[in-house]
């Protein structure tokens, strides 16, 4: 059974198993631990009856449960800790998968109850083969089988684990009481079935003065997450409230830390914790657009979701807050490091220097927002600058590598600038961080450290953005120093793709020589395709770019050529009419009705 269980224990991820062998393996070792307890009952009904009492109902023994187990106990490998790992290997399990994990992980456990009564009620004189701490159930095999309950899609499910919290809080029903992991199971339950309300009662309810078991800093996280989850889920029911009400909770459990004076470590938030209503925030601008965007939005949800807040109805909103969490963040760092400052005991851990962990991930994340939030160059320029902090924090930490700006992080600055095409400079300042890239990332050894054609495609779409005849010179000239720093580096990820090619192709359309240019381009992705560049295929979107320069230079007879390469299936009316327009433009009347 042990064997088994390293499939599913605390170095599962060392053995790589897939969902199939683990429920397998659980399967197999449930009914080697039920041959176990059968073995072990029948010594106990040997007993009784040598001695004239009746065993044939459990009801019996019902409501003598007079010991009590701890958390701390269980720790010899005994019948309890077997049956608490095989819970712990059902909880493991997919519930949609192993549909009925949680039934057999709650039978092992009545079962195991059935026996501890029995060896209750023998005289401590009397001993048979194993103790009643042998075999009595402690908290953690109660809270494995609460968490195969918060995992089962069963219906069910929430009444099994209602059932058996209620009996684990009455005296003489179970053998352990309830503790805050038993609480965050039902949290949990409620959060994977998508009840935000019902966890945020019962979130409420914990942190109620007279409720004898208070809320953690997980339990906090977990009704954080299941507002994350539903605010994510794309639907009618998510809320842009919902990245506030997450905020809320968090401030709530940052009061309490505050309160513990930085002791209670229970109450510690994290990194992760912070992490979460920062991702909401960032991602609140896309979302919001997302859901603008859709034909069915009703004045109902526009005036929930829009009009409940004058800030609200500016995009720029979530990237503006996701900004503030992570100074926030930043100042409680500064705060543990002051708090730190002249202790002579350097191995005294201060909680409030370990509360955040500000690493590149948070910064990345807000960049990005920034980037994608539709502000222009002012969103640019606030990208630039959160840059600029990390690269700061990374200098003034001694070089920590959590906080090392890394290509994804000049690469979404490349992005904001891109998308910034109100301002002439936008793709001059988009192209000074690729050379900056370039200089810090192109020969580096470090696998995450490689940079990749998508850059190089960002700073090239900016230039196709840009109106003038410069733009198509500059475009190419980014397209073959990528070509060039792939055959220097042979680092695959730099290979031009059709984006690069038909960016290139985009900057030159309004070019003098636009479509000769374009015509060199789409010739030369066909020999990238033919020698083996996959991804250099010329699609259709790089066939419509290359006629439409042809038809704004005057090579109507070119355009139509490369319409006759497309396939039918792919041909729609603008193609035929951009190519019509052109011979109109050229005054051949006859070959735009041919």
């Amino acid at each position: 059974i042990m064997e088994w269980s390293k499939l599913w224990g605390r170095n599962r991820h060392q053995q790589s198993a897939s969902q199939e062998q683990v429920i397998r393996g659980v399967s197999l070792v449930h009914e080697l631990a039920m041959n176990i307890l059968r073995i072990g009952e029948k010594e106990l009904d040997k007993y009784f009856d040598s001695v004239g009492v009746k065993t044939d109902s459990p009801e019996r023994f019902k409501n003598h449960r007079n010991f009590v187990t701890k958390p701390d106990e269980g720790k010899n490998l005994n019948v309890e800790s077997i049956c608490r790992v095989i819970a712990l290997g059902w909880s493991r399990c997919d519930g949609s998968v192993a549909k009925d994990a949680a039934y057999k992980a709650n039978n092992l456990l009545v079962k195991l109850e059935e026996i501890s009564h029995k060896r209750q009620k023998i005289p401590s004189e009397r001993k048979v083969s194993f103790q009643l701490s042998d075999v009595a159930p402690t908290p953690s095999f109660y809270n494995h089988v609460l968490s195969c309950w918060s995992r089962s899609t069963d219906s069910n499910a929430e009444i099994e684990a209602k059932t058996l919290l209620e009996r684990m809080s009455l005296p003489l029903e179970t053998y352990a009481r309830p503790d805050v992991f038993s609480y965050n199971n039902l949290l949990n339950l409620h959060a994977n079935r998508g009840n935000v309300d019902k966890a945020e009662a019962l979130l409420k309810k914990m942190d109620e003065p007279d409720h004898t078991i208070p809320p953690d800093a997980y339990s906090y996280t977990i009704v954080m997450n299941a507002f994350q989850k539903k605010f994510t889920t794309s639907g009618s029911e998510r809320d842009m409230k919902d990245p506030t009400k997450a905020e809320e909770l968090l401030s709530r459990l940052v009061k309490k830390f505050e309160e513990s004076h930085y002791s209670d470590i229970n109450l510690r938030p994290t990194h992760v914790t912070f992490g979460t209503v920062l991702s909401m925030y960032a991602a609140a601008d896309r979302i919001l657009k997302e859901d603008m965007s859709r034909g069915d939005v009703t004045r109902k949800w526009w005036s929930r979701n829009i009009l409940s807040g004058a800030d609200k109805q500016k995009m720029g909103w979530g990237a503006e807050n996701a900004e503030r969490i992570l100074e926030w963040m930043i100042a409680l760092k500064e705060k543990g490091k002051r708090k730190t400052v002249g202790k002579k005991d350097k191995t005294d851990n201060n909680p409030v220097d370990d509360l955040i962990l500000v690493n590149n991930r948070h910064f990345l994340t807000v960049i990005d927002a920034w980037a994608k939030a539709g502000k222009g160059v002012m969103g640019a320029i606030r990208c630039e600058r959160l840059l600029e902090r990390l690269e700061n924090l990374y200098q003034s930490s001694g070089g920590d590598p959590k906080l090392r700006p890394g290509p994804k992080h000049f690469g979404a600055v490349i992005d904001a600038y891109s998308r910034a095409d109100d301002r002439e400079s936008t793709a001059e300042h988009a192209e000074k961080f690729l050379d900056k890239s370039e200089d810090l990332f192109l020969h580096s050894t470090n696998p995450n450290d490689a940079l990749s054609n998508i850059v190089y495609n960002l700073v090239i779409d900016a230039w196709s953005r840009r109106i003038g005849h410069k733009s198509g010179e500059r475009a190419n000239e980014v397209l073959r120093r990528m070509i060039k720093n792939y055959k220097q580096t042979k680092n695959p990820s730099l290979r031009p793709d059709v984006i690069s090619y038909t960016g290139v192709m985009k900057a030159y359309v309004t070019h003098p020589d636009g479509g000769k240019e374009a015509l060199q381009i789409l010739d030369e992705m066909k020999e990238q395709f033919k020698s083996g560049n996959v991804n250099a295929k010329p699609d259709f979107k790089a066939y419509a770019v290359a006629i439409d320069a042809c038809v704004r230079n005057g090579l109507s007879i070119e355009a139509e050529r490369l319409l006759d390469e497309l396939d039918d299936s792919a041909k729609n009316q603008t193609i035929f009419n951009t190519v019509m327009n052109g011979y109109r433009i050229e005054g051949r009347g006859q070959e735009a009705e041919t």
